[in-house]
């Protein structure tokens, strides 16, 4: 869930940043909508408060999420201001930018395919340091387990995360930008 959200039209550079590096799959990243927008009651105002601050409606699916961007943005807003290392913590990840970092390419099968489970699979057996079991090496049909290895790839965002922070290289580029909150608007992966 998007961590750091935008104020008034403004895009996060993350999730362009994200985009641009997914190529063909950039849209599996959408736009974090504006903090506004949230406290919308339903899609039709979503949409219409959407499409006022930013000239443009969201993407259908972004409504789909927003309870959850509400309630994560909620907790981390609320106790940010009495716990200023909370986002230190607590990060925001996209599963396809982890993926992609763990094969060094962006031609996976998909996910929704049994080859893809595979590769992912393979790819987790990887860097588990023994605390994944033996998974198999044969999928019939087409598993609905994407989410599950997208949950288990955060792991790796967690401890590039933690390898990034304790090298003190976190930002090779320069700080983040934050919203009017102090969040950083940034995506590991």
């Amino acid at each position: 869930m998007p961590i750091g959200l935008p104020d008034g039209s403004d895009i996060r550079d993350c999730d362009l940043s994200a985009q641009k590096a997914l190529g063909c799959q950039r849209s599996s990243v959408f736009l974090t909508p504006p903090r506004s927008c949230l406290e919308a009651p339903g899609p039709v105002e979503f949409q219409s408060m959407h499409k006022e601050i930013r000239g443009i409606g969201a993407g259908l699916p972004v409504w789909g999420i927003v309870p959850k961007i509400r309630e994560v943005n909620r907790i981390i807003e609320g106790r940010i201001a009495g716990d200023a290392t909370l986002q230190d913590r607590v990060i925001e990840f996209h599963p396809e930018l982890t993926w992609q970092r763990l094969a060094g390419s962006s031609t996976m099968s998909s996910k929704r395919l049994a080859a893809g489970v595979l590769q992912r699979i393979s790819l987790l057996e990887q860097i588990s340091h023994g605390w994944l079991p033996s998974f198999p090496q044969k999928i019939s049909g087409n598993p609905g387990i994407d989410d599950v290895l997208d949950a288990v790839v955060g792991i790796s965002a967690a401890q590039s995360f933690v390898r990034r922070t304790r090298v003190l290289q976190r930002y090779p580029i320069g700080e983040p930008k934050r919203n009017s909150k102090g969040l950083r608007m940034e995506i590991w992966y």
